[in-house]
């Protein structure tokens, strides 16, 4: 699910790679159909036709962007020293400005080519006029230098009309040459070589090569046209989905809400006869508190004192259950006044040795706040423990 997601946010994952040769007034276009998935690229659809016909427009039908290639007659290619000015012994004493420039820069050579802008401004326009954003363009034989690093095995790459010959990855001749139907195995695929500068252009645009030095028109208004209205389209289809979705929770919150109405009109039902109970219990606590202020055992702080001072004073043989400060004189009963054992308190435990219980008992002599105590249990429960309970006398 995430990949998907990740998909329909890629906006350049699917590409058409549009090729055009022109030789001798015979013009063919070439079409891959290119994906890349998780980077990996596939070639989805392949298609070639003598002019931009119906069969060959209708394949260019899907949302991609457009990189196009060009090569032929209108097209110069030669290999230059690398040194200032080389480009004007390309185009002699013409106006720079009037051309187009693909240059593979090896060593002290430039392999070059050149084209007017207008032979390649109407291969682009055509494109155009079909609603397809062109993002690149790549002409001549010195683009197929982009699949270098994947044809290490070849001592030669061809395109329908060029070849380049190869030796120890790199690039050290041309020629001009007619069709040969030859096939390449690139990356898992076999490509035809009229394909082999389709895929070198994906390449040039996909992963530029530092090699490559392109002088060609600027595509970065299409660029951005293009992601707007794909980030149009999304967003609308993502507005559609979530009308859709809060159409669809209004529909089941309705029923939701009507039964949620009548289970709060039964709870607050039942929160009043809770209520009225609650005011009872208050009345009964109320009611206590008055009988423990009647019997002055509210004093907080007292007590806490006399817990401490006890619990502080046993040793390690002695452990204390329980301290019952102002124990009730009977069970407790509803409406009942409740009667304590005023100023008493009762502690019981267990001793593990008499000695140290004996010492124990004797310190509490010493507490100013006892006025008398008395042993009333101290039983012998095994061989090692002694239970006892001492009621104190405040």
């Amino acid at each position: 699910m995430l990949d998907k997601v990740k998909n329909i946010f890629n906006l350049e994952r699917n590409f058409y790679v549009v090729g055009v040769s022109n030789r001798e007034s015979a013009l063919s276009y070439t079409l891959l159909t290119i994906a890349l998935e998780n980077e990996e690229l596939k070639v989805e659809d392949r298609f070639t036709a003598n002019d931009l016909s119906e069969d060959f427009l209708e394949r260019l039908s899907k949302d991609y962007p457009v990189l196009l290639y060009v090569e032929g007659d209108t097209i110069i290619n030669k290999v230059v020293e690398n040194k200032v000015g080389y480009r004007n012994s390309l185009i002699f004493k013409a106006n720079p400005e009037d051309f187009y420039f693909y240059e593979y820069h090896q060593g002290n050579n430039v392999y070059a080519s050149v084209s007017r802008k207008a032979s390649i401004n109407a291969y682009i326009d055509a494109i155009e006029e079909q609603g397809r954003f062109v993002f690149n363009v790549a002409f001549g034989p010195f683009v197929m230098a982009n699949l270098l690093p994947l044809i290490k095995d070849y001592s030669a790459i061809t395109s329908k009309h060029y070849n380049l010959d190869l030796e120890d990855g790199n690039v050290v001749d041309f020629q001009n040459k007619t069709e040969t139907n030859q096939r390449f195995k690139i990356n898992d695929e076999t490509f035809k070589e009229s394909e082999v500068p389709l895929l070198a252009t994906f390449f040039n645009h996909k992963y530029p090569s530092n090699a490559i030095e392109v002088d060609v028109k600027d595509f970065s208004t299409n660029t951005s046209e293009f992601k707007f209205k794909k980030w149009f389209k999304i967003a609308g289809f993502f507005a559609l989905g979530l009308l859709l979705t809060s159409l669809l929770a209004d529909y089941f919150l309705n029923d939701y809400y009507k039964e949620q109405a009548e289970l709060k009109s039964i709870s607050y039902n039942s929160s009043q006869l809770i209520l009225q109970d609650i005011n009872k219990l208050k009345e009964e606590v109320n009611l206590k508190e008055k009988i423990l202020l009647d019997n002055r055992i509210n004093n907080k702080n007292f007590v806490t004192k006399y817990i401490s001072e006890l619990s502080n004073s046993v040793s390690n043989d002695i452990t204390l259950k329980t301290i019952a400060v102002f124990p009730n004189l009977k069970k407790v009963r509803k409406n009942e006044k409740i009667n304590f054992n005023s100023n008493t308190i009762i502690v019981e435990g267990e001793a593990t040795r008499d000695d140290g219980f004996n010492a124990w008992v004797k310190q509490l002599d010493y507490f100013e706040w006892i006025k008398a105590f008395e042993i009333i249990e101290y039983n012998q429960t095994n061989n090692k423990t002694n239970t006892f309970k001492i009621e104190i006398k405040l």
